[in-house]
């Protein structure tokens, strides 16, 4: 047992001779840390200041010499976490959205019939996958807390479903490579935004979510004119050779990223102030379950100058084991999100969002031809002028919720998308049109952004909800909707001629209108519609109480 005078942190009378400049000494007996947590938390009557460890000169030590991967300070900021996601969301969303243009047009070349039906069946596969993948790839990585592995894996299912799209003139062929990219799509979505809310700080998390989603903005924009322009001058395959090669870019960056949890592998300072926490964090935990007794009113533990704190009913040698963490199955995680407000009005945002996006997706590029005659090329044009705008809102969306509230973003945006709906109905003008179609763009991103940003910190209200789960849950319920939404665009786009485009139109501003009750009572920490009636309701009632002086501090 070392004595009092040696430890860290202790004063000792006998002056120490002068030897030069002092070095910082960035080393900790965890004993006496361990000793000093469990004396304050032990004797809440004790005034006496007892001298904290000096943990910020471990955050700014220099590291070891010669130790840690190349790169290692930049490969794991803040910056290229987000940069990554982003990256792969784009690459993700350019596979999902550089056939949409394309895929009408090759299935009447190979003689189909009931185009929109059946292109709006390619896109429920997509769902499909991502609805079969969800509930595994969150149970297991939630348990398992693997993030860079299982994106590089996703990569190589990625390029393989190409290959099989691109080769396979059969209709089922074409099926299941969209289902495989539906599963990889499911990695991205979870695994990967679940990298940013491990790794970012809280109170920067809903900018750099909003930055990692400008990747869905990138890849909605430049998928279908590069999908559309290759199409018509280099034929079918091309389309898919560009996606296989943004994706080795894509590989490419996600073998770089490093996750932070990792850096005390190679930096002993950090393992040293990680060691030192958790030790304070499972003595606090064992305390408050009553595990550490002491006679009300004693404080002798805090008052002695002993190494040591007496434990009895555990053994002193054995180190206090943290709380296991509570365990949710994937239909316990949904339930557990739904039960909360907030949770329920961001899964509802995502669905009906996730349907007005599919019905539209399956029967836009029809249109377009239908009406004004034009090919892939200019559909594919439509969907860069309706993108180009976005790129904007991702950052300033994460801004305004980091700063007044998801509140502030989600119910504005749906309120101002409403009247632009029902004006894609218009066919006097294709140049109209794209202006109209690039404002529901600009408008339905803006709710998209606002949505995972609330689930994102709805996660951390329910014991057992990881970051994994949150997203998946997002992921499920867009991805449910966007399969339904599909296949119910494509038929009524068939059937109710001529007038499906209508039909779909008036629906999304149907679904919109509900959109407007869940943010308005349940987003947010203080909900707009709550802080009305709040104050609506202190306004009639200091009207019923007439002239009545305002009570004084004393009063209240």
């Amino acid at each position: 047992m070392t004595s009092a005078s040696a430890g860290p942190g202790k004063c000792d009378s006998t002056p120490a001779p002068e030897v030069g400049p002092v070095v910082p000494d960035y080393t900790y007996n965890l004993e006496q840390t361990l000793s000093r947590t469990l004396s304050r938390t032990l004797s809440p009557n004790n005034n006496t200041k007892e001298p904290k460890p000096d943990l910020e000169p471990i955050a700014v030590a220099p590291p070891a010499a010669d130790k840690g991967p190349w790169g290692w300070r930049w490969r794991s900021a803040d910056w290229f976490i987000t940069a990554v996601v982003a990256w792969s969301i784009a690459s993700d969303n350019i596979s999902y959205a550089i056939i949409v243009p394309v895929i009408p047009f090759h299935l009447e070349k190979l003689g189909y019939d009931n185009l929109s039906s059946r292109t709006g069946y390619l896109l429920f596969a997509y769902s499909g996958g991502i609805l079969i993948a969800t509930f595994p790839v969150a149970y297991f990585f939630h348990r398992y807390r693997w993030r860079r592995g299982p994106l590089i894996i996703a990569v190589f299912v990625m390029e393989a479903s190409f290959i099989m799209f691109m080769l396979g003139n059969h209709y089922v062929a074409m099926i299941m490579g969209r289902i495989l990219q539906g599963a990889c799509s499911c990695v991205v979505w979870t695994v990967g935004m679940a990298l940013i809310t491990e790794n970012i700080d809280e109170k920067n998390l809903g900018k750099h979510i909003g930055i990692a989603l400008t990747g869905f903005t990138l890849g909605t924009t430049i998928g279908p004119p590069v999908g559309g322009a290759l199409y018509k001058r280099l034929g079918w395959n091309s389309p898919f050779i560009f996606c296989i090669v943004i994706n080795a870019v894509d590989l490419l960056v996600r073998l770089l990223v490093l996750e932070k949890r990792l850096m005390h592998n190679w930096h002993p300072t950090e393992k040293a102030r990680l060691e030192v926490l958790a030790c304070a964090e499972a003595t606090a935990a064992q305390t408050a379950d009553g595990a550490v007794a002491t006679a009300p009113g004693d404080s002798s533990i805090a008052a002695s100058t002993t190494e040591t704190a007496v434990v009895p009913t555990t053994n002193p040698a054995t180190p206090a084991e943290p709380k296991e963490e509570k365990q949710l199955s994937p239909f316990g995680v949904i339930v557990a999100l739904l039960s909360i407000p907030r949770g329920m009005a961001a899964l509802t945002i995502a669905f009906i969002f996730g349907l007005m996006y599919g019905a539209m997706d399956a029967s836009l590029a029809l249109h377009v031809n239908d009406t004004w005659g034009k090919d892939s090329e200019t559909v594919g044009f439509m969907f860069l002028a309706r993108g180009a705008p976005e790129f904007f809102i991702g950052p300033v969306a994460g801004w305004v919720a980091d700063k007044f509230g998801p509140e502030w973003l989600i119910l504005p945006a749906i309120l101002i998308n409403l009247p632009w709906l029902p004006l894609l109905t218009l066919r006097k003008s294709i140049v109209g049109f794209f202006i109209v179609f690039a404002c529901t763009g600009f408008t339905e991103n803006a709710i998209n952004i606002g949505a995972s940003i609330e689930l994102a910190y709805v996660s951390k209200m329910r014991e057992g909800i990881g970051s994994i789960h949150q997203f998946a849950a997002l992921n499920l319920a867009f991805s449910v909707s966007l399969a339904v939404g599909s296949v119910i665009g494509g038929q009524i786009y068939d059937h109710v001629v001529p007038k499906g485009w209508d039909v779909i139109c008036w629906m999304s501003f149907g679904g919109s209108l509900l959109l407007v009750v869940p943010p308005l009572f349940w987003a947010g920490d203080r909900p707009l519609g709550r802080r009305w009636r709040r104050k609506h309701a202190e306004v009639d009632e200091a009207a019923e109480a007439g002239a009545a002086p305002a009570p004084t501090v004393a009063e209240k």
